[in-house]
Formats: structure tokens, C-alpha cells, sequence
């Protein structure tokens, strides 16, 4: 869900200056940026496995073969392929994302409650009273916007300052006299930067 260009801006900014991990998300809320590890991330997408493609027997070969065409298989893949990306969004906001601020009290709780009472939420799993629990659904529901997921996103393979250089020169954080972006030409196809040959 990472917007590439984002990506690809913290790519081309890794070796600038400057390692602001401070950002305001769309929802106002002031956060500071943390790396992620990814065998974090690989341990939790494991945890959720996706199903085995069904096989089918092909009469005119006599054989079996893998049926990846299957509706029930399609949907299965589908449910896990969500579960994952669910489960890695989870470790990104545990791991990567700091309130600058922390937990407001205002009504959010109060609107969730409700969201459950109507049967849309489910936060029977929480310790409301809890602090750590609290500041999870925070983050979950109410910090962090679907706007935000390309700022999040790259912290699982990207260090968090080069993030935060990049959504400031695509999405205005800072002036834009601050940007210290590289020219068009100082890179080579890959998108990183070129280096002078030594000698």
C-alpha cells in the first residue's frame, strides 16, 4: 500500500542530511518514526500461512495438476492475504509508530464503544482500562488513516529518517527551499544515486 514514489524518494534521499523522524499524519496526530525489523515482519506473516493450492485430476494427461483457478481456493488466498497485511500494519503501529503526544483522552473510546455495541467493532479482546491496549486501538483506529499507510509502510524496509525525508518533499511538510533532493540526472535507472568513478 506504500505509495512507490514516496518509496523510491527515501531511496534517493538515504545518503542526504538531516534524520527528522517526526511527522504529522492526515489525522493531525504527531508521531515519531521507528525502523521495523523485518524478521518481525516475516515471523508474522508466517504465522499466518496461506491454504495449499488444490490439485484436480486432468483425464486427457492422467494425471493430477494444481488447480489454482479454484473459487474456494481464490477466496481462501484472498481471506489470508488480508490477514497478513492486517498482521503486518499491526506490527508497524506496535514497532514503528511513537505518540509524540500520547493517548488524548477525548470521546474516541466513547465512538468505538458504540461501533461495538452496533455490531461493527469488535473489542472484546481489550483491556480498556489498560494503557497499552488503549494506545493500540488508538493507533489502530483513529491515528493512523488509510492516507497514512505510505508513510508507515516503508518503515518495515527503510530507515525511518529516510521515511520522513520523503513525505516531506512529496506531501509538504517542510518548505520547499528544504528540499534537498537529488536532481533528475544524478541517478542512474535503479534510482539511486550515481557515484563519481573513482580515480
Amino acid at each position: 500500500m506504500a505509495d512507490a514514489r514516496v518509496k523510491d524518494r527515501a531511496k534517493q534521499l538515504a545518503r542526504g542530511q538531516g534524520d527528522e523522524t517526526e511527522v504529522t499524519l492526515s489525522t493531525g496526530v504527531r508521531v515519531r518514526l521507528h525502523s521495523v525489523s523485518g524478521s518481525l515482519v516475516e515471523d508474522v506473516k508466517d504465522a499466518i500461512p496461506f491454504p495449499k493450492v488444490p490439485v484436480v485430476f486432468i483425464k486427457e494427461k492422467e494425471r493430477e495438476e494444481e488447480n489454482p483457478s479454484d473459487q474456494g481456493y481464490l477466496a481462501a488466498y484472498e481471506e489470508v492475504r488480508n490477514k497478513r497485511g492486517n498482521a503486518v500494519l499491526d506490527a508497524l503501529l506496535l514497532f514503528g509508530l511513537e505518540l509524540l503526544d500520547g493517548v488524548p483522552e477525548g470521546d474516541w473510546l466513547k465512538k468505538l464503544k458504540f461501533l461495538e455495541r452496533k455490531g461493527l467493532l469488535d473489542l472484546s479482546g481489550f483491556d480498556l482500562e489498560d494503557d497499552f491496549d488503549r494506545e493500540y486501538l488508538y493507533k489502530r483506529h483513529v491515528a493512523v488513516a488509510g492516507a497514512d499507510l505510505q508513510t508507515i509502510s516503508p518503515l518495515q524496509s527503510l530507515r525511518p529518517e529516510e521515511v520522513a525525508r520523503a513525505r516531506r518533499s512529496f506531501l509538504g511538510d517542510a518548505p520547499r527551499g528544504a528540499d534537498r533532493g537529488l536532481r533528475a540526472e544524478a541517478l542512474d535507472p535503479d534510482g539511486d544515486r550515481d557515484e563519481p568513478a573513482a580515480g
